[in-house]
C-alpha cells in the first residue's frame, strides 16, 4: 500500500478500468473474488477479456482486428497487431485514485 501523504495530488495515467465502475467490471470482480478470494487487478481483467475475444473470434495466427467491449472497456488493435486500451489521467486524493 502507498503512503497517502507521499502520493497526495500526484497525477498518473491509468487504464480506464482502474477508475470506471461498470456493470461488467462489477460482475467480473464478484466472480473473480468468489473463486480466488481476492480482488482482481487490471492484468487479470485484461487477460479475461483477451481470452474471451480469442474464444469468440478464433485465433489463426493473426490477432483479430475487431474491437471488443469487455471488462476493461474497449480493446482494439493497431495495424501492427498491438492491443490498445483506454487510458485516463487520475490524481491521488486522500490515498485513492480519482478521475481528473
Amino acid at each position: 500500500d502507498l503512503n497517502p501523504d507521499l502520493v497526495e495530488d500526484v497525477e498518473v495515467a491509468v487504464p480506464k478500468y482502474v477508475i470506471d465502475t461498470t456493470q461488467a467490471r462489477e460482475s467480473f470482480e464478484m466472480s473473480f473474488m468468489a473463486r480466488f478470494n481476492k480482488k482482481p487487478n487490471f492484468d487479470a481483467a485484461y487477460a479475461y477479456d483477451l481470452l474471451k475475444l480469442i474464444a469468440r473470434e478464433g485465433f489463426l495466427g493473426d490477432i483479430p482486428m475487431a474491437k471488443h467491449e469487455g471488462v476493461v472497456g474497449t480493446i482494439s488493435f493497431d495495424a501492427t497487431g498491438r492491443s490498445q486500451t483506454q487510458w485516463v489521467k487520475a490524481r491521488f486524493v486522500k490515498g485513492k485514485l480519482a478521475a481528473m
